[in-house]
């Protein structure tokens, strides 16, 4: 079974980061990098940008921004148990959570809507 992203919208960054964490653990038998893994879930996302008709940032850029999900999540499962009630780590962990219900943004800062 493979972890797959469906839907008609663009994939939110929850569904790219659970994508991820199933390609590295996946991929930790075959000594699998990070990178590798953005690679394989980059392939995923490209399809929805490319029926979207929306341009892409490049692949080395993209690749760093799915690594960096999924080590922003990891700094956040690293706090101890006894820690995690904390306010500040309270207001922390909404933020991830708010941040991971939008839109995976690979697109460049300056696309244009395209006039149709």
């Amino acid at each position: 079974m493979t972890q797959e992203i469906t839907g008609a919208k663009l994939p939110s960054s929850m569904q790219v980061l659970r994508c991820m964490l199933y390609h590295i653990k996946e991929g930790a038998t075959s000594n699998r990098t990070k990178f590798q893994a953005a690679k394989i879930v980059l392939s995923k996302i490209v399809v929805f940008y490319e029926k979207a008709d929306i341009p892409m940032i490049s692949e080395l850029y993209a690749c760093n921004k799915l690594v960096k999900l999924v080590e922003n999540n990891q700094k956040l499962r690293d706090i101890p148990l006894d820690r995690r009630q904390t306010p500040s780590i309270l207001k922390k962990v909404e933020i991830e959570k708010t941040a991971l219900a939008k839109t995976c943004r690979l697109w460049p800062k300056k696309a244009e809507m395209k006039k149709i």
